[in-house]
Parts: C-alpha cells; structure tokens; sequence
C-alpha cells in the first residue's frame, strides 16, 4: 500500500513538544519529513541534531548542505 505524503508545520512540531514558539519569523514552515542523521536530509526536512554518542551540532552543515529546510 502507497502512505500519502504529509507535512509537519513548525508550530505542530513545537506544539507536540510542548515548545513555544519564540522566533522572529511570522512565517510557519512546513517539513515534509523530520530526521535526526543528517545523512538522511533532504529538500523538506527537519533536521533534528540530538547529543548522544555524538554532538549532532557538529553535523548541521552537512544537514543543511543535502537540502535540509531548517534545524
């Protein structure tokens, strides 16, 4: 079976986060995807950088290189 596409906005993802929304932006972007391996970014997506083993930090740039929309 095919999943239809869908797409996160900003102030979906921070609200199930329970986040608010502090930026100086008024525009809420839309991700088609959300990952954390910057590996996996592509045009769309949310690149999540998460500290475990490694600082996902350091890996932004890569993440935002591939076609990552925003951090």
């Amino acid at each position: 079976s095919m999943i239809a596409p869908f797409s996160y906005s900003l102030s979906t993802i921070l609200a199930v986060l329970n986040r608010v929304h502090n930026f100086s932006s008024t525009v809420d972007t839309n991700f088609s995807s959300i990952t954390t391996s910057s590996k996996e970014a592509k045009k769309g997506s949310l690149f999540v950088p998460l500290v475990w083993d490694r600082d996902g930090h350091a890996f932004i740039k890569d993440a935002l290189d591939r076609g990552a929309s925003g951090y």
